[in-house]
């Protein structure tokens, strides 16, 4: 069982397929479930997005490069970010912290409030997307010690 969980971890098919699922799913609950996203929601996304470019930039590349160090550097940075960003989230629907984006608009459309959580199935979509990016974050982490490190030790 843990060879076959590494050796799931080590293919960057799963690290593409994970980091596609986020943006599918938040379009799919923007568009086919009438949800609007407030703008730390679409903020949220950017981070996700930023790690994508990231990837299929470092995966055109030869892998034991000083600027795949950087890239690499940079890919968990932008998941550190929206990890940040959905705690702040999660702490203006609590009401632990207050928020100024409740009259904003993106693209000459109001957005929806910070504050009023969105639910799915009975659970908040900021709590859905803390646990997915918390994955995201572990599993580029264990994918980068199984197999990117080895090739960049050599520089």
């Amino acid at each position: 069982m843990k060879k076959l969980f590494i050796t799931f971890i080590k293919k960057k098919e799963t690290l593409l397929l994970l980091f596609i699922v986020p943006f599918c799913s938040s379009f799919a609950v923007e568009y086919f479930l009438s949800i609007k996203p407030c703008i730390l929601c679409v903020i949220e996304r950017w981070s996700h997005m930023l790690f994508f470019i990231l990837f299929l930039i470092l995966n055109k590349r030869n892998l034991a490069t000083t600027t795949n160090k950087t890239l690499i550097t940079a890919m968990f940075c932008s998941l550190f970010i929206g990890l940040l960003i959905t705690i702040y989230h999660i702490m203006i629907e609590t009401g632990i912290m207050s928020s100024s984006c409740s009259s904003l608009t993106f693209n000459h459309q109001s957005m929806p409030s910070c504050d009023i959580p969105k639910y799915l199935f009975g659970i908040k979509l900021t709590i859905l997307n803390l646990i997915y990016t918390s994955i995201e974050f572990i599993v580029f982490f264990l994918h980068y010690h199984l197999t990117i490190k080895k090739y960049t030790r050599k520089i």
